[in-house]
Formats: structure tokens, C-alpha cells, sequence
């Protein structure tokens, strides 16, 4: 016997992406693809916007859909994914932006000890 929230959430599958969300939880790949696709662009523009970092960018959007991949079981298939990867790729994009900025900050303090 399934677990209980996974029979709540497949019997609750009342948007398009929560019927792809089911297909990929049962390793449908082309469901990924369509995801991928219908969502690509916002996400990639979201990263984009915050990182202002092309690189970074793409990194993320595919960050963002390999989590969507390995926590496929835990996302609600009645509501649509955009929020749900949006927050993934914001909150990526903003620990990116601090990881630069701490680097950039670390490479300051090399620079004037060596100039000084």
C-alpha cells in the first residue's frame, strides 16, 4: 500500500502540470522535457535578472529542474509548478549573488595585504 500523502496528491491532480509531475514521479522523461519547456525562459530570465551572470544563469536553470527531477514526490499536483520553481531559482540566484560577493570581499582582503 502506497503511502498516504502519495495517494492524496495523485488523486488530486486538477492542473496540467500536476498530471506531468505525475508522469515524471513514474520516470517519464518526456514529462521533464515539457516542464523544461514550458517553463525555461522564466526561469532562466528570473536567474538572469538577479545574477545579471549568463553563466549563472544557465547553471541555475538547470539546477532548478534537476531539484524538480529528485523532489518530484514532494511537489503538489494541484496547484501549478511555476511558483515552486521560481522559488527555487530565486533562492539559488541569491545564494549565487552572495557567494560572489563574500569571494569578491575575500579577494579585497588578499589584494591589500599584498599592497600594503
Amino acid at each position: 500500500m502506497e503511502p498516504r500523502s502519495e495517494r492524496v496528491h495523485s488523486m488530486a491532480v486538477g492542473h496540467p502540470d500536476g498530471r506531468l509531475i505525475v508522469r515524471l514521479r513514474r520516470g517519464d522523461v518526456n514529462a521533464l522535457g515539457a516542464l523544461y519547456e514550458k517553463y525555461k525562459t522564466r526561469i532562466f530570465r528570473t536567474a538572469l535578472a538577479i545574477t545579471r551572470d549568463q553563466g549563472a544563469a544557465e547553471d541555475i536553470l538547470q539546477e532548478s529542474f534537476l531539484r524538480l527531477f529528485t523532489h518530484a514526490d514532494q511537489i503538489q499536483t494541484d496547484v501549478p509548478l511555476g511558483p515552486w520553481l521560481y522559488r527555487v531559482a530565486v533562492n539559488q540566484s541569491y545564494t549565487w549573488v552572495q557567494r560572489r560577493q563574500r569571494c569578491i570581499g575575500a579577494l579585497d582582503g588578499i589584494l591589500g595585504r599584498l599592497t600594503a
